[in-house]
């Protein structure tokens, strides 16, 4: 800004015409000349200022909105206009964090990936004591890029973070989590779309009795590591990119697939395994779907699980309530009668309801 500044001052000393002035009029002296270039040099300077700020907020909007490459262009931009903007040290902050996502999310891609299962062998069943797979380090950039250096001593350190919740058939849940210490390659340099995996086994707990499914989730981190991409060097801990998974137990392999068709199979069957993992796979799709979209299901699921409470020698009839407090947010005393008697109070509330409304 001081360039500006400078370069309105020497236009308005050497006598040019201001925009907006009468060419004929009589001009002042140089002191006039002077008093007016620093009128307009201030008036100047606060445009330019109120200019670059509205830029620097909208780089802040973009980087919580995720798109940090725009908010790390934009940053870049402004300090070109103005190295010394009054704002500097917010704005070199944000540019150093924008560049750092910007490499993790959309130059370095660093994730967990399972090993593949051959062709013509069943997959992996409950309970899975170990999860086995490959560290992959992917350049998703049109640059190459260089990870680390080969002089250093010491492999790169990482740490591997890995969750895994087991839901039995009595619809009880247990989590277990765990870390292991990873060693990545050093001075690794990587192609623009080149990829480099690194072998892993991450061992998992055993249980005395066998899970209707375990839904796993590995992610990590690393230690600050030099990252060069084109003529920018970065060093920070890259974020990992989690991955997710789930296992079923033997028979149960396509419930993922339509978990509200399995969950009705099970209320048919009074299978409480089946309902265990039906139910659990279908709240996860749920808590995927809008409230406002998801009323008229969670409706006619209410309705299912009602009428199947107290049959079958009630034995789903834990299940069922508590998939039922899952979906309502009610907590009752986990018996039959007490749903009955929501039940019976649910349906006054919507005659009345009904009957307000007319």
């Amino acid at each position: 800004m001081r360039l500006v500044a400078t370069l309105v001052l020497g236009i308005l000393s050497s006598g040019a015409v201001i925009a907006g002035e009468d060419p004929d009029r009589p001009r002042g002296g140089a002191s006039d000349a002077f008093s007016l270039a620093r009128t307009q040099t201030a008036v100047d300077v606060h445009a330019i200022e109120v200019f670059l700020r509205s830029r620097f907020t909208e780089a802040r909007r973009a980087f919580d909105e995720g798109r940090y490459e725009r908010s790390y262009k934009i940053c870049e931009a402004i300090l070109v206009l103005a190295p010394e903007v009054s704002f500097q040290g917010s704005l070199l902050d944000l540019r150093r964090r924008a560049h750092g996502r910007y490499l993790s999310r959309s130059a370095v891609s660093i994730r967990f990936e399972p090993e593949l299962v051959p062709e013509g062998e069943s997959a992996p069943v409950t309970p899975i004591a170990e999860l086995r797979g490959r560290v992959l380090l992917e350049n998703r950039s049109q640059e190459a890029i260089v990870i680390g250096s080969s002089e250093e001593v010491e492999p790169l350190m990482g740490m591997v973070q890995f969750r895994v919740r087991s839901v039995f058939e009595n619809s009880s849940e247990s989590t277990e989590s765990g870390t292991q210490v990873l060693r990545l390659l050093e001075g690794l340099r990587l192609e623009p779309g080149e990829s480099r995996g690194i072998s892993i086994t991450l061992p998992l707990p055993v249980f005395g009795r066998i899970p209707v499914l375990q839904e796993w989730s590995v992610t990590g981190t690393t230690r600050p590591i030099v990252v060069h991409l084109a003529d920018k060097v970065t060093a920070r801990s890259i974020p990992w990119i989690e991955s997710r998974g789930t296992v079923f137990a033997e028979g149960f392999s396509k419930i993922g697939e339509r978990p509200l068709i399995h969950l009705r199979r099970a209320l048919l069957e009074a299978n409480p395994a089946r309902l265990a993992a039906a139910g659990d796979c279908w709240l996860r799709v749920r808590a995927e779907v809008s409230p406002s979209t998801r009323k008229e299901s969670d409706l006619q699921v209410i309705e299912d699980l009602l009428a199947v409470l107290g049959r079958n020698g009630g034995r789903i009839d834990l299940g069922v309530v508590q998939l039922l407090e899952k979906i309502t947010g009610e907590f009752r005393e986990r018996s039959v009668n007490s749903w009955r008697i929501w039940e019976l109070t649910r349906s006054d509330r919507g005659v009345t309801e009904e009957r307000e409304n007319r």
